[in-house]
């Protein structure tokens, strides 16, 4: 799901198409108002974490993660493919490959269409 301020923009991947928000929300936005919106929301979720709150944060976004049972491959020390299984409390992508599960903590992760 991707969200811009409180807007619901689309709910997975697959349902990802051009757009506008005056088509998403039947009324007209203006500019600053969504910033507004945007920075209201992130403001909170910077105050959360730095209280320490990180698990509803992580539980947000693993409600909306697009590539849980999705195929990636990625290179690091060779070429890899396996399976999205989420992201780990480190904030991790955690992988189902071949070689067992994997966390990946940095580099470029491909979606194999």
């Amino acid at each position: 799901m991707w969200i811009v301020g409180e807007l619901l923009i689309a709910g997975s991947l697959e349902e990802l198409e051009a757009t506008s928000l005056l088509k998403e929300t039947s009324s007209e936005l203006e500019r600053e108002q969504i910033l507004k919106r945007f920075c209201n929301n992130l403001q909170l979720w910077i105050e959360k974490l730095r209280a320490g709150n990180s698990s509803e944060l992580l539980e947000n976004y693993r409600q909306r993660d697009a590539l849980i049972g999705r195929e990636v491959r990625w290179v690091k020390d060779g070429n890899h493919k396996g399976v999205a299984r989420g992201v780990s409390s480190e904030g991790n992508l955690i992988v189902e490959s071949k070689d067992g599960e994997q966390q990946l903590n940095s580099g470029e992760v491909h979606l194999n269409q």
